[in-house]
């Protein structure tokens, strides 16, 4: 029997960790969209006890996993023993969702109802998993390793790599970049200085997504003078109201209502669009050009000649 004390942590599972990491977040985010907007589970179940209950799993399950893998390596002597990664299954999660789950909350209207019956799957399911432990030895022996092999690809190549594949030529700039990186690390040799190529590949997709989405010096520009000509039309619509409003006597100064043009035009009986603009010339139907001088002032009639 060979015992040896085999090595905690080695160059490559930085690469490992920040994989598993990022495909551990990614399969949460999912299931909370899955849990909040297509069963419309109540917030309060879902970040109160469906979600800390995954993590303390994930927790549980991937520390035995490492024990396990310890066990086997200090057993055998081999140094390239990997503990099996623990996480949410994805085919198996959509599947309870939209199986046993939906079905169940549709009829009855509760979504309790179908986490409920999701609950009793897997509790049942955890009785078939612990008979097929016993049986798998003997399946291993009679089915071909090919056969057993071909299954799991298949449904890794579908669930796991084909999705993102797509997802990563939907936005290429992001995706290739990273994939770019990925490769020169895994197969061209390239290092990053003692950094994980995976910290580097995710670091330069959340760099080049903001930047893509960063507003540009036109639009910031755009915006400003969006910006100013709103302050002009609140200005020019309440020196409008004031004007409808005026007597001979001019209700309101030139120099207050300037200062009052800054503020919302409420009034008790609302804005009154029917009069003309400040400042503005138009000319009236007899050929008349009319010219008004602001805020607070009398209109002032100039009959030119057309």
């Amino acid at each position: 029997m060979i015992c040896m004390r085999p090595k905690i942590w080695a160059p490559g599972d930085w690469n490992a960790f920040f994989g598993f990491g990022t495909n551990i977040l990614v399969n949460l985010l999912t299931l909370t969209g899955l849990l909040r907007f297509v069963l419309k589970m109540p917030d309060d179940v879902v970040f109160g006890r469906i979600l800390p209950a995954t993590g303390l799993m994930l927790c549980l399950s991937t520390v035995y996993y490492a024990w396990l893998a310890y066990r086997l390596a200090q057993k055998t002597g081999r140094a390239d023993v990997c503990a099996l990664p623990s996480g949410v299954s994805v085919p198996h999660m959509f599947v309870v969702t939209f199986v046993v789950m939906l079905p169940i909350a549709l009829k009855t209207g509760d979504p309790i109802k179908g986490w409920e019956a999701g609950l009793t799957w897997v509790f049942m399911q955890s009785f078939v998993l612990m008979a097929g432990g016993f049986m798998a030895p003997i399946i291993r022996r009679i089915t071909p390793r090919a056969a057993l092999l071909g299954t799991l690809a298949g449904v890794s190549i579908t669930f796991i790599s084909m999705k993102p594949a797509l997802e990563m030529f939907l936005t290429p700039v992001i995706g290739i970049t990273c994939f770019a990186i990925l490769l020169l690390n895994w197969f061209g040799g390239v290092r990053f200085r003692g950094i994980p190529a995976g910290l580097v590949a995710i670091g330069c997709g959340t760099l080049v997504a903001w930047l893509s989405t960063a507003p540009s010096t036109n639009t910031v520009a755009s915006s400003i003078s969006s910006s100013s000509a709103g302050r002009k039309l609140m200005r020019t619509a309440f020196c409008r109201l004031v004007d409808s409003r005026s007597t001979p006597q001019a209700l309101v100064t030139a120099s207050s209502a300037k200062k009052a043009a800054w503020s919302w035009p409420f009034t008790k009986s609302g804005l009154d669009s029917s009069g003309p603009l400040p400042g503005d010339e138009r000319r009236s139907a007899g050929g008349e050009r009319h010219a008004y001088a602001g805020a607070g002032a009398k209109s002032e009639l100039a009959s030119r000649g057309s």
